[in-house]
């Protein structure tokens, strides 16, 4: 009997201990971009023009990891969140994302002045 309660013991301990490596944060785990978004606006506020890309590349792809370092199809770096803005960073370049997640869906919105008008990015990145 005793053999037995160890066994169910070692046994619980074991599945609480997998459960508990599992990681909770959705945003860590490799992401597909699906479509990109780009709003053109004039600088009174008005739209210019808008376009969306999609896309169904697996090589276009974000993998954030536990440890805040990034993989993705413009090579490797590191992330870093604060509040709702998503930073990145691959090699010298810097770039920085008010971003949404849910479980299986995350959005990178970037906004930007050009020339004489405001340029607005959203990539949408899925799950396989």
């Amino acid at each position: 009997m005793r053999k037995i309660y160890l066994f169910l013991t070692l046994s619980i301990l074991t599945l609480a201990s997998c459960k508990k490596s599992e990681n909770a944060d959705p945003l860590i785990k490799r992401w597909y971009i699906y479509e990109v978004e780009r709003i053109s606006i004039y600088s009174d506020g008005r739209p210019n023009e808008s376009s969306v890309t999609p896309t169904d590349d697996p090589r276009e792809f974000m993998e954030f990891k536990s440890d805040g370092t990034l993989d993705s199809y413009v090579g490797t770096g590191t992330y870093a969140r604060k509040n709702d803005v998503l930073e990145l960073r691959v090699g010298t370049d810097f770039v920085s994302y008010r971003y949404t997640l849910t479980a299986d869906r995350l959005e990178l919105n970037k906004a930007e002045k050009v020339d004489s008008h405001d340029m607005q990015t959203i990539f949408r990145l899925k799950q396989p």
